[in-house]
């Protein structure tokens, strides 16, 4: 029950947020978009690729 009440929250709070502030999100001067990718398949993918290097150099 309470967790339905929060997602209620939250979804009014982004609806004012982007009433106020707009859909875009700031950072300094300019605007952020959110990453393609998520940093954790990021790191994941990166360690696979150096464990396999590490093999081939063995």
């Amino acid at each position: 029950m309470v967790e339905g009440a929060l997602g209620r929250g939250a979804k009014a709070i982004a609806e004012v947020r982007v009433r106020y502030l707009g859909d875009e999100c700031r950072a300094g001067r300019g605007t952020y978009a959110q990453p393609a990718e998520r940093y954790q398949d990021v790191r994941a993918r990166s360690v696979e690729e150096l464990a396999s290097l590490q093999f081939l150099q063995l």
